[in-house]
């Protein structure tokens, strides 16, 4: 089973999926790193003191961009209006292609906690129909 809907919707939307989530853990850590320069410079006076806060603080702009950036690409991946899905496509295809309809509608409706669970039901989804595992790339 090859077809372009299914390339969409279960491999392409797998590896966006994925993709958000390594950049959006990418972009937290640079923030918490941040965050961490910055407490860490607190206390500490003079010129050097406002560079580190000044470093710090780009460094918390610079994660939480990463994660909006993530975010965004996410989103315009799942509302895509991709055509409709074909009714004489056999059952066998038709089937996981109509599962995966809610879980992008899930992810492009919630938040990041529907995003990361939204990985495993795709996971699950493709092996009830048989199919190849979505990170076969």
């Amino acid at each position: 089973m090859s077809t372009e809907h299914l390339e969409f919707r279960y491999f392409g939307l797998y590896a966006a999926l994925k993709r958000y989530r390594a950049t959006a853990v990418i972009g937290w850590g640079i923030a918490a790193a941040g965050m961490a320069g910055f407490v860490a410079s607190w206390g500490i006076a003079g010129t050097r003191g406002l560079l580190d806060v000044v470093l710090a603080g780009a460094a918390v702009l610079a994660g939480l961009t990463v994660v909006q950036v993530s975010v965004m690409g996410l989103q315009s991946y799942v509302s895509v209006r991709f055509p409709p899905i074909p009714q004489d496509l056999p059952e066998a295809e038709r089937v996981p292609l109509e599962a995966l309809e809610p879980v992008m509608a899930a992810v492009r409706d919630g938040g990041w906690q529907d995003a990361f669970h939204a990985i495993g039901e795709v996971r699950a989804i493709g092996e009830r129909c048989g199919l190849a595992p979505p990170d076969r790339r």
